[in-house]
């Protein structure tokens, strides 16, 4: 058996062993330098595109002798010979000797193509100011075909190319006038059902008796 000193020798031994690897083990985690933070710099987001305006395209009502009549959209800059094209281009009854082709087109326009060999006066072109257009026309700026029709001659197919006359309307003025004769003044055409002093307003500079 062991002496009570080699005993407390022992342990002693134990204990210091015990210490040192308890002071070795601090020191090496003391002496180990601190993490260093890096900041990576943020992504810079690109700046948002510019908004520009976009002009409107404008709308253009092509009717008479084309293949597909009808209202089209067309590009920026067209004219009118683009407008004829977007309707299917024109019949093999139609006179488009009766229409300046390079005209430039303009929002809310009408284009009507007349049939070859017709003898009354005919609305070729019309815009919502083309009255306007006539005295306000200067060197910089396109005439517009503006001429008027005589509601006493003009076929119902001609009388559509008036504004807001459809094709109803354009047939009660020819049967009102095949049974009650030829129209004595403008103002008496309000006579014709459908026609009213609102839409007289609205025709008044586009029509003529003769």
């Amino acid at each position: 058996m062991l002496e009570k000193k080699e005993i407390v020798r022992l342990a002693g031994a134990i204990f210091f062993g015990v210490m040192t690897g308890v002071v070795i083990i601090t020191f090496r985690n003391w002496s180990k330098p601190a993490p260093i933070l890096i900041e990576m710099p943020q992504p810079t987001p690109p700046p948002e595109p510019t908004k520009t305006a976009t002009p409107d395209l404008p709308n253009v009502h092509v009717t008479g002798e084309v293949n597909f009549p009808g209202v089209y959209t067309l590009p920026l800059d067209s004219i009118i010979q683009d407008a004829i094209e977007a309707a299917g281009g024109f019949t093999e009854s139609a006179d488009s000797d009766s229409l300046n082709l390079a005209l430039p087109v303009s929002d809310g326009m009408q284009v009507r193509v007349p049939a070859a060999g017709a003898d009354e006066q005919q609305v070729v072109i019309s815009t919502p100011d083309a009255v306007e257009s006539e005295d306000t026309s200067s060197e910089d700026t396109a005439p517009i075909t503006h001429v008027t029709v005589n509601i006493n001659e003009a076929s119902a197919s001609v009388l559509e190319g008036l504004p807001g006359i459809g094709p109803v309307l354009a047939e009660a003025i020819v049967a009102h006038r095949e049974e009650h004769g030829e129209f004595p003044t403008i103002e008496s055409i309000v006579d014709v059902s459908g026609i009213g002093p609102a839409k007289l307003d609205e025709i008044r500079a586009f029509i003529v008796v003769e």
